[in-house]
C-alpha cells in the first residue's frame, strides 16, 4: 500500500512540475510518467516493505510463546531447576 501512495504521488509531483515548468507535449509526458510509473515501484519495494515491517512491529510487537508468558521463567531456567 504505501509502495502505491507513494508512486501516486510521484507520479502527481513530476506531471504538475512538467505542467509549470515544462513546455514539452502531452505524449511526452505520458511517456515519462509511465516510466516513472513502472520503474519506481521495483526501486522502493525494498522500502515500502521495511516500512510496513517497521509499522507492523510498532503496533503488534513481537509474538509472545505461552512458554514464556510474563511472570514464568523462560523453558531453558525450568529444564535447569528440575
Amino acid at each position: 500500500m504505501a509502495n502505491v501512495v507513494a508512486t501516486e504521488v510521484i507520479i502527481l509531483l513530476i506531471y504538475l512540475a512538467c505542467l509549470l515548468f515544462t513546455g514539452i507535449g502531452e505524449q511526452t509526458i505520458l511517456i515519462i510518467l509511465f516510466v516513472v510509473g513502472v520503474t519506481f515501484p521495483l526501486l522502493f519495494y525494498h522500502h515500502s516493505w521495511a516500512l510496513w515491517l517497521a509499522m507492523d512491529h510498532l503496533i503488534e510487537g513481537l509474538p509472545k510463546s505461552v512458554a514464556e508468558a510474563p511472570g514464568q521463567p523462560s523453558t531453558k531456567l525450568r529444564r535447569t531447576l528440575h
